[in-house]
């Protein structure tokens, strides 16, 4: 062989989970990628967004099916948008129940039950990568945020923010894709002393959103294009953020 046969691939559309506390912003962010299309196993979207939406999803089946008809037809979206992630648990769970016949994931014997579950979030997230590569679509999953007790044996525990959903299905998620976001307001402390001589500790915050890009110990985030660890959601300016993201993506190269 004379010729170089390796080639540096060229970055390619992410796949970028986004999550915080209700009401934050997620789905404003969304609704400003490119060309996006929402899937909404739950109501998120306000009425003075202009994006196409696939309204109310009810079952688990409906949402892949139309997972499939982005894989298949021809259409000008370039961003799928799942809002959001522990609706989308919802719909697995009870499709595995209704396939099983009984009426909750704990009705299985040896915790089969959470396998099936964790296997679902497989497929899915194969069927997402497909999307992902074969249509060059962006993918987004939104999510809400729950703080989780963490224990290190030798280390004293600590609180930590991470997806509302099963811990099983979270790794799945938090291992599939290039860039999962912590959405957050920036909130300082200080400490004053009380009328009795106590010591208080008082926050504050003067609204500014954060999207913090890789893990602490407070919350769980990554990204795969050596992001800066914190990246600054303009007040009144969600347009921005795609811009952004993809200038930084641009910049670190191809994936991985």
């Amino acid at each position: 062989m004379t010729t170089n046969p390796f080639k540096q691939p060229k970055p390619g559309p992410p796949t970028v989970i986004i999550y915080g506390q209700g009401g934050i912003g997620k789905t404003t962010l969304g609704a400003h990628m490119p060309s996006p299309v929402f899937l909404q196993p739950e109501e998120g979207l306000k009425s003075g967004q202009k994006v196409d939406a696939s309204g109310l999803i009810k079952s688990y089946k409906d949402m892949v099916g139309m997972i499939d008809w982005l894989i298949t037809a021809e259409h000008k979206y370039q961003t799928v948008v799942l809002d959001g992630i522990d609706s989308i648990e919802k719909l697995l769970r009870e499709d595995i129940c209704r396939s099983a016949g009984v009426k909750s994931l704990s009705d299985f014997q040896y915790g089969q039950g959470y396998d099936l579950l964790k296997t679902e979030w497989e497929r899915l997230t194969d069927k997402l990568t497909l999307l992902n590569q074969k249509r060059k679509m962006i993918v987004l999953l939104l999510g809400h945020a729950r703080i989780s007790r963490v224990e290190i044996p030798g280390n004293d525990p600590y609180d930590q923010n991470s997806i509302e959903i099963d811990k099983r299905g979270f790794g799945r998620l938090f291992n599939w894709a290039d860039i999962v976001l912590f959405l957050s307001y920036r909130v300082t402390t200080i400490q004053q002393e009380s009328s009795f001589g106590n010591i208080k500790t008082k926050a504050l915050g003067d609204g500014s959103r954060i999207l913090y890009t890789s893990e602490r110990p407070a919350y769980k985030a990554k990204n795969r294009y050596s992001f800066p660890h914190e990246i600054e959601v303009e007040d009144g300016a969600p347009e921005n953020f795609w811009p952004e993201m993809k200038k930084l993506i641009l910049a670190a190269g191809n994936k991985g």
